[in-house]
Formats: C-alpha cells, sequence, structure tokens
C-alpha cells in the first residue's frame, strides 16, 4: 500500500511539474513546444459507442440522461452527430485542461475564438451559444434543469444555458448543454443533456 501511494504520489508531482513548464513555454511565446503528442482515434460512429468512450474525457463529467443520449442513434444523421458531439466533447476537456494549466484568459468561447495554445481543440464559434434569451428562459428554462454534482447544487440539479449546437436543420438538431466548473470546486465541465433540440420560441 506504501509503495502504491509513493507512485501516484510522483506521478501527481511529475504532472504538476509538467503544467509549471507548459506555463513557463506558454508565457515565453514557446507554444508548439507545450503540444503533447497522442496517437488520432477514429470518431465514434455511433452515440451508443460514444457512450462507452467517455472515459477518456478526462475534465468532462457527464451527468446527462444516457439513454436519452444514444437514442440519437435512430436517426438517419446519428453518425454525423455523433462525431460531432465527439468533436465538442473534447473541446471542453482541452479547454478545462488548459484552464487547470493556466492557459487561458476567459471562457470557452474565448478559448474556441482565439486558439491560445497549439494543442487546443477547438469547436466552431457559430455553433457554441453561452447562454439563452430571456424568452426562452422565462418560458422554458425548467427544461433546461439537468442533473449535476451535489457540490455544485445540494439538489443534485442545475439549470445550465450554454450549449453546442450539433445539427442545424429539422426539429431534432441535438444539443450539448453544460456548465463550466473548470476554475471551480470540481474543475471539470459538467455535461448535462447530450439530446434533441429543447424547446425555444422557434421549435414551439
Amino acid at each position: 500500500m506504501e509503495a502504491h501511494l509513493l507512485t501516484l504520489e510522483d506521478v501527481e508531482r511529475a504532472q504538476a511539474e509538467a503544467r509549471i513548464l507548459r506555463r513557463r513555454l506558454h508565457a515565453q511565446g514557446r507554444h508548439d513546444e507545450t503540444v503533447v503528442l497522442e496517437q488520432t482515434q477514429a470518431q465514434p460512429v455511433s452515440f451508443e459507442e460514444l457512450v462507452q468512450r467517455l472515459g477518456e474525457l478526462e475534465h468532462v463529467l457527464v451527468t446527462a440522461d444516457l439513454a436519452l443520449t444514444q437514442s440519437l442513434d435512430d436517426h438517419e444523421l446519428a453518425r454525423t452527430w455523433a462525431a460531432k458531439a465527439w468533436q465538442g466533447l473534447r473541446s471542453l476537456d482541452s479547454y478545462a485542461e488548459a484552464q487547470k494549466d493556466g492557459l487561458v484568459n476567459g471562457g470557452y468561447f474565448q478559448f474556441c475564438l482565439t486558439t491560445p495554445v497549439a494543442s487546443a481543440r477547438i469547436f466552431p464559434v457559430k455553433q457554441i451559444a453561452m447562454g439563452e434569451t430571456e424568452a426562452t428562459k422565462t418560458t422554458w428554462g425548467d427544461e433546461r434543469i439537468f442533473p449535476a454534482p451535489s457540490k455544485l447544487d445540494p439538489r443534485g440539479r442545475m439549470q445550465m444555458e450554454a450549449h453546442l449546437k450539433l445539427g442545424s436543420k429539422g426539429s431534432v438538431s441535438p444539443r450539448i448543454y453544460f456548465y463550466d466548473d473548470s476554475r471551480g470546486i470540481t474543475g471539470k465541465i459538467v455535461g448535462g443533456y447530450i439530446g434533441p433540440h429543447l424547446t425555444n420560441r422557434k421549435t414551439s
């Protein structure tokens, strides 16, 4: 047991040292040297596969109804949407990691707009919404209350407005709703919803 604890301490120490080094390189403008090379993995071909691979995302905690998420596989555009969802989730993971390393000024939208580090995985800014309209919040705000860690809300549920748009045509047009706690108590992005488009003035 003691040997195991020592190993964990060594890993944590090495990770902390790596973060400090990356911050120093970034401060010196040596962005390319902060990139960690990795093998390229294929994108999920379905939401079922996407759900199975959520464990690959170190800085994203998905609390969504995964049965609802996987029901998106019933649609003919499921493969396209699943690939887009994976791109979005990996982008959120990349952002939260950069926040942890002290490499980001601003929030997720700014991260994707400016690409502050060479290793950043960005999502198209035109497909990012960081909030909802007042009309949507007033009339359909309850639809946007999703499961969340009790550390963030003792009720285990909280309202999330920020979302990624996975599609733009049809009534389904899936969305990922999330809460940015990358600088908070969990240090993660909380993904509360991955499913069909919710009600707003255009869909009601």
